[in-house]
């Protein structure tokens, strides 16, 4: 599946010692599946980083509530645009805060099941992840990855869509491949 990036040439991910996944909110995924899907990027962050920190999501939420941060946060994520022109100063802290080096969010955004009954073609779903690292100490976007994917139901399957966490896992995957090399531990 093709993978759409871009890299600051100016972000030092060779010096990348620590790493805190944040959590995925997202109206339209259960809990559960955003757990799934964020356990997914922290473990391959950790292979990636092997002698390096990396935060796990609900570590991540807990510290940043604990530290007064969560809204700061929430209204940085909720404005920032691809310009990444915005007041980088949420970024700063939030990655102060947790003692990491590059802050990941991942987020989907288009979510679409479609069940077998009341539409043309088999159960089917699709989704668009989108991976963003921020640079702790100055707050820019520095690697973005999108990718998207169609899971068709096989023909054994009920008429139910596939879960969202079985298409969206794959596409994380892709896009984590993507990411520049991190630290000394991983080559």
């Amino acid at each position: 599946m093709p993978v759409e990036t871009v890299v600051s040439p100016d972000f030092p991910f060779a010096s990348v010692e620590g790493v805190a996944v944040l959590p995925l909110f997202e109206w339209g995924v259960s809990l559960r599946s955003a757990d799934s899907l964020t356990a997914v990027v922290a473990d391959a962050v950790r292979t990636r980083l092997p002698d390096g920190r990396v935060i796990a999501p609900d570590e991540a939420a807990r510290l940043i509530g604990g530290g007064g941060l969560a809204y700061e946060w929430a209204l940085f994520l909720h404005d920032w645009d691809a310009r990444n022109e915005l007041d980088r100063t949420a970024v700063m802290r939030v990655a102060d805060l947790l003692g990491v080096d590059l802050l990941i969010v991942v987020d989907l955004p288009e979510v679409a099941r479609q069940d077998g009954s009341g539409h043309d073609g088999p159960p089917s779903t699709v989704v668009v992840a989108r991976i963003r690292a921020f640079g702790g100490a100055s707050g820019i976007l520095a690697w973005y990855g999108s990718a998207g994917l169609e899971l068709v139901a096989s023909p054994l399957e009920s008429d139910r869509a596939p879960p969202v966490v079985d298409a969206a896992a794959p596409v994380v995957h892709a896009i984590l491949r993507e990411l520049p090399p991190l630290g000394s531990g991983d080559g």
